[in-house]
């Protein structure tokens, strides 16, 4: 299993690079693959967004994660078990990626919500989108 931590507020209370490294460091047996950050500020605001990465599906570089697009930042745990007819049966963009998680952005990037039907599997996820910015 992935292993996803973040922070939301302020900047004046948001964690040093220390702090950073010292999370992901903890959270390396979540995820031995891969560990890394995305930091988007705004106004007096930030959000930061952590992943350890457990490669299992598409283990390419590319599907490293923090996984970003123009629209959101998406820290994904788990696993869509219909990730593959989602993404046959959609109309979005051209994917770039194998995963489940360039599904599952892609997916919140266009619908915000996830109805309930739509996605089978388990996971968690945090999702900051940047056109609202929350």
């Amino acid at each position: 299993m992935c292993g996803i931590a973040g922070f939301f507020g302020y900047k004046k209370k948001g964690p040093t690079n220390e702090q950073i490294n010292k999370c992901l460091d903890l959270m390396k047996k979540r995820g031995p693959d891969y560990q890394n950050y995305v930091t988007h500020n705004f106004e007096n605001k930030v959000s930061v967004m952590l992943h350890s990465r457990l490669s299992i599906i598409d283990k390419k570089k590319i599907s490293n994660q923090p996984m970003e697009d123009g629209n959101g930042i998406l820290s994904f745990n788990g696993e869509i078990y219909n990730y593959l007819e989602i993404k046959k049966n959609s109309n979005f963009d051209k994917f770039k990626t194998n995963s489940d998680t360039e599904v599952l952005l892609k997916y919140l990037s266009k619908n915000r919500n996830i109805p309930k039907n739509d996605l089978d599997g388990m996971w968690s996820y945090a999702y900051f989108d940047k056109r609202k910015k929350a």
